[in-house]
C-alpha cells in the first residue's frame, strides 16, 4: 500500500520516483504482488502511463482508511520532499503496519531502522527491504508489532500533551 495524497505535487512526484526507481527496475520480482496506491483522487493519464505494465492499482477514496491500511502487508511512504511530522507514518505504525519510507517520510519520528520501520533513500535498499518484507511474514509481523509499540509510546495523546506542557513551562521560565 502506497499511502499519500496525489493532490499534493510533491507527493505525486514522490510516487513517480518510487515507480521509476524502486518498482520498475525490478518489475519481474514485484510482478507477483499488487501495489495499491491510496491517493485520494483518481489517477490522471500521466500516472496511468507511468504505471503501465506494473501491478499497481489506484484507490481514490475509502470510507475507512484504517481498515485499508490494516489490510496491507506493507505501507510505503516514498516522500522525497516535505516538512513536518508525517502523520501517515505514525498512523500506519500505530495500526501495527510494517512501514517503509524515505528519511523525509520519517522526519521528526525517531524510528529505529530495520527494527520498527525501514528508512531507505536508496532505491535499491528500498526495493530489497520491500521484497524481503513482502515474502517474510514473520519479519513483517515483528516489525509491525514493534512499530505499534513505538507509536503508542512516542505519540500517545497523553505523551504528546505532556511534551506540549513541558515546552510551555520552559517558555514561561525563559520569560520570567
Amino acid at each position: 500500500m502506497v499511502f499519500l495524497d496525489l493532490r499534493q505535487p510533491h507527493l505525486r512526484a514522490s510516487l513517480e520516483w518510487f515507480v521509476e526507481t524502486v518498482l520498475r527496475p525490478r518489475a519481474d520480482e514485484f510482478a507477483k504482488f499488487t501495489f495499491t496506491v491510496m491517493g485520494r483522487v483518481e489517477p490522471d493519464s500521466g500516472l496511468l502511463d507511468l504505471c503501465r505494465e506494473l501491478p499497481i492499482r489506484f484507490v481514490s477514496w475509502v470510507n475507512d482508511y484504517k481498515v485499508m491500511l490494516k489490510s496491507a502487508n506493507v505501507v510505503i511512504t516514498p516522500d522525497r520532499a516535505g516538512t513536518g511530522l508525517k502523520n501517515r507514518v505514525i498512523q500506519s505504525m500505530g495500526l501495527g503496519c510494517a512501514v517503509i519510507g524515505t528519511s523525509v517520510a520519517f522526519e521528526g519520528i525517531a524510528a529505529s531502522n530495520y527494527v520498527n520501520a525501514v528508512i531507505a533513500d536508496d532505491p535499491g535498499a528500498m526495493s530489497d527491504a520491500l521484497l524481503r518484507l513482502m515474502v517474510d511474514d514473520d519479519a513483517r509481523e515483528r516489525m509491525g508489532t514493534k512499530a505499534m509499540t513505538f507509536a503508542m509510546q512516542e505519540f500517545h495523546p497523553g505523551k504528546v500533551q505532556a511534551r506540549w506542557h513541558a515546552l510551555q513551562d520552559e517558555i514561561r521560565a525563559h520569560r520570567e
